[in-house]
């Protein structure tokens, strides 16, 4: 299974920025991706020890996790749980998603 890699920057689909780098504990990565032209599916993948929570600002997508596909509209939230595959598998013009990825700690039984 492919892990997506953090990355941290800007491009003209998005940015994102580590605030851990700015003293922010547990927030791994937060990104905004505005598309201005229609990309390909993301590929099936996982972020180890992460949950990913988005917001779809505008536009829409399907999320496909656990062998199910849900749509993703404007004005609504997504969790992908750690560890556990899955992809969009629309990603067109206009799509403007926030999301943020949470570091998990399992050590005291909790996340955060």
């Amino acid at each position: 299974m492919k892990e997506i890699e953090l990355s941290y920057g800007e491009n003209e689909d998005g940015r994102t920025v580590n605030p851990e780098a700015f003293g922010v504990s547990g927030i791994v990565q937060l990104g905004i991706t505005r598309l201005s032209r229609r990309q390909e599916p993301t590929e099936n993948h996982i972020h180890r020890n992460l949950t990913e929570i988005g917001f779809c600002l505008r536009g829409s997508s399907v999320l496909h996790s656990r062998d199910q596909a849900f749509p993703v509209l404007a004005g609504s939230f997504f969790v992908n749980q750690p560890n556990l595959p899955h992809d969009l598998s629309t990603r067109p013009c206009g799509l403007y998603v926030y999301s943020f990825l949470l570091r998990n700690r399992w050590d005291d039984g909790g996340i955060f």
